[in-house]
């Protein structure tokens, strides 16, 4: 891989990550405020969070020289929450794998707090 294809895939990889954390907090809010009312955006946001996911994985892995196969990537959309510690430790090792899961675990924790906080105001001045 050339310099400038590492570059690219660097660029790509936190594009992605920063998509998936805006996607994530835009459906904790919409969760948290609208309530049943929107039941599809709802859906929709959440197979987007997952799909970001799946796509941040895919350059991530080509990054680390690995090969994400194509054949993995329905069942980890499917469940993406348990296999990305895995693949974490699949392409980090084991220590580092799991450092990485546990800050990405607390992050999301600490944005859907905030986005459920927000939601809440949002609900009471509703």
């Amino acid at each position: 891989m050339t310099a400038h294809d590492v570059a690219f895939l660097e660029k790509y990889c936190r594009r992605a990550r920063t998509g998936a954390w805006v996607l994530l907090g835009a459906w904790v809010l919409i969760v948290s405020f609208a309530g049943d009312r929107h039941r599809t955006l709802e859906d929709l946001l959440a197979f987007a969070v997952g799909v970001d996911v799946l796509l941040w994985c895919v350059v991530d892995a080509r990054l680390h020289e690995k090969y994400f196969e194509h054949a993995f990537a329905i069942p980890f959309l499917l469940t993406w929450p348990v296999t990305l510690a895995v693949y974490l430790v699949w392409t980090r090792g084991g220590r580092p794998g799991l450092y990485s899961y546990a800050a990405a675990v607390l992050l999301g924790a600490a944005v859907a707090f905030v986005g459920a906080v927000l939601g809440a105001c949002l609900r009471a001045v509703h």
